[in-house]
């Protein structure tokens, strides 16, 4: 790998393996401010010359015997090494934390990482050499994969969430915006025997009813989703949208509603006792001018069965997504009493053929977390408390079928809220 030339400044080259890396001006000056992480060389050192400024060589592995492995000729200034594994010695800067961030493109495992080694695989947290990357596995095993590009575009248009149902507030409250300028008609289901017959009816709610709030105004309701004029269309669209049915007399509860643009908030409850429910939101007309978005669902999050599991579905194309299980900061911000929310969220993200495609515990955890405060400024969401214990996801999917998983890392239960924003591309 060699960069000269062309004033090609503040690159970030991160996670490869390559036979040596060389900057220099020789032929033009490179610029400056380049950011070398977490790469591998195999056959030559690092080498920084001819009037190179201020390039960053950070956590990067050096196998190649020829010593010194990372030279800056005296005519270089600026350059800042740090956490270099030099054949097995580890440079570290004075005075300064013996750690190297993750990443700076990614706040979470990336998904093409299909590989049984760790992410990252390079780093001083291992022996020179340890682990490989998935290009250099595919490679080593004759692969060679042809990967789909993520089309842009996409939109999440259908979400379901499975969780506890309590009485008083620890009930399962999913809002939503319809954003844009034309009416939407929306399917919303409320299921609790419909879900028995896969997890066991004495786990859910037996009788749960549904009611869809404009703000603080309830706007309409039901219990039983066979006992309404409209259950004809409701199984109509039901099969149209592809959900699963509901026997002919089933408890679940149903609303079927034609909305304006707004803010909306379905609020899903038990007529007596608890249990585990679902409620569901699906689009149920195509229109171009309108569209859901900032969908998020609370709820009292338990362990088992009783954990919270968002289904999210992106249709039309590839989505940027911002995703947060947010637990403290429901006590730090809007008066949740500290010992009534999830003390320690964990988001899992995980695709429909079962793959993890990104976990995080603690959102400054990512590596990202500048990044992650700018998205969330952008999208309107509030904004986290430094240093606070809430999970933050920012992935790019394709479309196709998710599940958030959230629990706490300690197995302790109470109120959280997940939320799923669309970035704009």
């Amino acid at each position: 790998m060699s960069g000269h030339g062309h004033y090609a400044f503040a690159n970030l080259i991160e996670g490869n393996i390559v036979e040596f890396i060389h900057v220099s001006d020789y032929w033009g000056p490179i610029g400056p401010n380049n950011v070398f992480l977490r790469n591998r060389t195999t056959k030559e050192r690092i080498l920084i010359e001819d009037r190179t400024v201020d390039q960053v060589i950070v956590g990067n592995e050096l196998t190649s015997p020829t010593g010194p492995f990372v030279v800056v000729d005296g005519t270089s200034t600026g350059a800042y090494l740090h956490g270099n594994n030099e054949g097995g010695t580890l440079q570290w800067r004075t005075g300064e934390a013996q750690s190297v961030v993750n990443s700076y493109f990614y706040g979470a495992k990336p998904a093409f990482w299909d590989i049984t080694d760790p992410w990252p695989a390079i780093g001083p947290e291992y022996a020179v050499g340890t682990h490989t990357i998935p290009a250099k596995f595919r490679w080593d095993n004759r692969r060679m994969d042809e990967f789909p590009s993520i089309t842009a575009g996409g939109r999440v248009s259908n979400l379901s969430t499975r969780g506890y149902v309590e009485t008083g507030s620890d009930i399962l409250v999913a809002g939503f915006v319809i954003a844009g300028t034309e009416d939407r008609t929306l399917l919303m289901r409320g299921i609790g025997p419909t879900l028995g017959d896969f997890i066991g009816q004495s786990a859910v709610i037996a009788d749960p009813k549904i009611t869809l709030f404009s703000g603080s105004t309830a706007i309409a309701s039901n219990e039983d989703w066979f006992n309404q004029s409209g259950a004809p269309a409701i199984t109509a669209l039901s099969q149209t949208l592809g959900a699963f049915p509901l026997g002919a007399t089933s408890k679940d509860a149903v609303l079927m509603a034609t909305l304006s643009p707004g803010a909306y908030s379905v609020h899903v409850a038990g007529t007596s006792g608890s249990g585990v429910a679902l409620v569901e939101l699906y689009e149920g007309s195509a229109t171009v001018n309108s569209r859901l978005s900032n969908i998020s669902t609370r709820g009292y999050v338990g362990s088992g069965d009783a954990i919270m599991v968002p289904g999210i579905v992106v249709t039309g194309g590839g989505r940027r997504l911002l995703i947060r299980a947010v637990g403290p900061e429901l006590a730090t911000r809007f008066g949740f009493a500290a010992g009534d929310v999830l003390p320690n969220p964990v988001l899992t993200l995980i695709d429909g053929s079962g793959n993890t495609i990104a976990t995080n515990d603690d959102w400054e955890d990512t590596g990202a977390a500048s990044t992650m405060v700018e998205v969330s400024k952008t999208v309107g969401a509030f904004p986290l408390t430094s240093g606070g214990a809430d999970a933050v996801l920012l992935v790019t999917v394709p479309a196709g079928t998710y599940t958030a998983r959230v629990a706490d890392a300690a197995g302790q239960e109470g109120v959280a809220i997940v939320e799923i924003y669309e970035v704009p591309e």
